[in-house]
């Protein structure tokens, strides 16, 4: 059996066998490079400066025979580098019983013979635990489909603060990084897609008032570089509006069209989220883009796009074509909503602060009519003293202009905590082996419904028409029948 292998820190052992023949420099590299490691069940044969070696060799090949003390071949194996799944190292399964002493490799380039290396083998080596184990454990949460019983409750951690030093010799080769770096100007800047962004129809900033004139956005970005080091230094965030022409979806077949440039609207802003000159721009800087999942998007009557960044909720104003930041820090408001550290009983932990900190702070969006946009802050836990805890706001997309009306209009629905009132847990701090966190938000036949993001179980928001919470139910039953996965309609 013969499996490729892509690094490796195991000691070896230096042979001190000839080679049997290095009619070239180039080959002698070659069996040079031989490097042998061998366990209790497997043997490596694996060979360094392998990109270099490849690249003399764009046929590589190699015939490996291991053979016992007496020098009576035990297994004899073709190996192809030119695979798309070959590396450097090949691991070679032992046969059970058998000793194996020492191993020749002939190297080809294709069918030209390259060199013939013979090696004893070194020791074999076993592998050192990297730390003691700790009386830390981490809980299981079996998924849907697993048997619980098959799977454990607990899977103890390491002790890194124990864990073995070795120190590691000098590099056989080493490059000069830098001086391998050519800076390369560019006479435009084109811009790219993120990962995973989707895309939305809305109405036409030509005409917004029209709601049978549709747009297709698409989320784009562009890499802003230091002009004089080209360092990159932050991600410019936008949209491309491609407007589309009812007649496009008539007829049948494939439908080639053309855009004139002057009819795409490419949407940007560099307006910040405060006078601070660091102050990050309202469409954030890291590289994500601005539709980077499903949930980080929403459209509300009007055809208006929301967008949730690094802390902050912005729009896209389809009728002023322009960006707009929330009139408030909505991180900022949301933390007011929550309880004191004070309040958390002593017997459910030392709370020392409650918040959200790095991407617990990001949030759902989803509109859910009547003017209102519903942000889920989805992460829930408890870390060394720090509860972070979901809750459920509304905010109206009305008032962008008017910050304390604005404010006026934000209402908390639902939350994490045990003493809200719609409380989404009975406790404080999550049990032993529970994950708590929200997962999407739909409107289903009036009713908001928000998954937890084990998808067995989900809650009933129900609002009235100025988003006040007026029941929150929640369940793990439908028709009587436990509910084990559910995706949105």
């Amino acid at each position: 059996m013969v499996a490729a292998m892509a690094s490796l820190s195991c000691s070896r052992k230096a042979s001190k066998s000839p080679d049997r023949e290095a009619p070239m420099r180039p080959e002698r590299d070659m069996a040079r490079n031989l490097e042998l490691i061998q366990t209790a069940e497997q043997v490596v044969v694996g060979l360094r400066e392998f990109d270099l070696l490849f690249a003399r060799h764009p046929a590589l090949n190699a015939t490996v025979e291991f053979k016992d003390p007496q020098g009576k071949s035990v297994g004899r194996y073709k190996w192809d580098y030119t695979l798309p799944t070959a590396r450097s190292h090949v691991v070679f399964e032992k046969r059970p019983g058998v000793t194996y002493h020492s191993v020749s490799v002939v190297f080809r380039d294709g069918k030209s013979r390259l060199v013939e290396a013979v090696r004893e083998l070194p020791s074999a080596v076993k592998a050192a635990p990297v730390a003691p184990m700790s009386d830390e454990a981490a809980f299981v949460v079996p998924g849907t489909q697993a048997d619980p019983k098959a799977v454990p409750g607990k899977i103890l951690l390491p002790d890194f603060g124990k864990m073995r030093e070795v120190a590691l010799p000098d590099a056989f080769r080493r490059r000069d990084l830098e001086g391998g770096i050519k800076r390369v100007v560019a006479d435009a800047n084109f811009p790219s897609m993120g990962s995973q962004n989707y895309s939305v129809f809305s109405r036409q900033t030509a005409d917004p008032g029209n709601a049978s004139l549709r747009s297709h956005y698409d989320s784009i970005r562009f890499t802003l570089y230091n002009p004089q080091t080209g360092e990159a230094l932050s991600t410019l965030k936008g949209l491309v509006e491609i407007p589309l022409d009812e007649n496009w979806r008539l007829g049948n077949g494939d439908l080639e069209v053309g855009i004139p440039g002057d009819k795409l609207g490419v949407h940007i802003t560099t307006e910040k989220v405060s006078s601070d000159p660091m102050a990050e721009r309202i469409t954030a800087h890291s590289e994500g883009g601005l539709m980077q999942t499903a949930q980080g998007i929403a459209l509300d009557d009007e055809g208006n796009l929301y967008f949730n960044t690094e802390r902050e909720l912005i729009r896209f104003n389809v009728r002023k074509a322009k960006f707009e930041k929330a009139p408030i820090h909505l991180l900022e408001f949301a933390s007011t909503f929550l309880p004191k550290a004070s309040e958390v009983p002593i017997l459910e932990g030392v709370v020392r602060s409650l918040g959200w900190t790095g991407s617990a702070g990001k949030f759902i969006i989803h509109y859910g009519g009547n003017q209102r946009l519903y942000l889920s802050f989805a992460e829930c836990g408890f870390d060394q003293g720090h509860l972070a805890t979901s809750l459920v706001m509304s905010v109206p997309t009305t008032h962008w202009e008017d910050a304390e009306a604005f404010k006026r209009g934000c209402t908390l629905n639902a939350a994490a905590w045990p003493t809200a009132k719609f409380s989404l847990y009975p406790t404080w701090i999550p049990p032993a082996g529970e994950r708590r966190r929200l997962f999407k938000m739909n409107r289903i036949q009036g009713h908001l419904c928000m998954r937890a993001y084990d998808k067995n179980h989900f809650w009933v928001l129900d609002v009235d028409e100025t988003g006040n919470t007026k029941r929150l139910i929640k369940l793990t039953t439908l028709g009587g029948k436990k509910v084990n996965s559910m995706e949105p309609p």
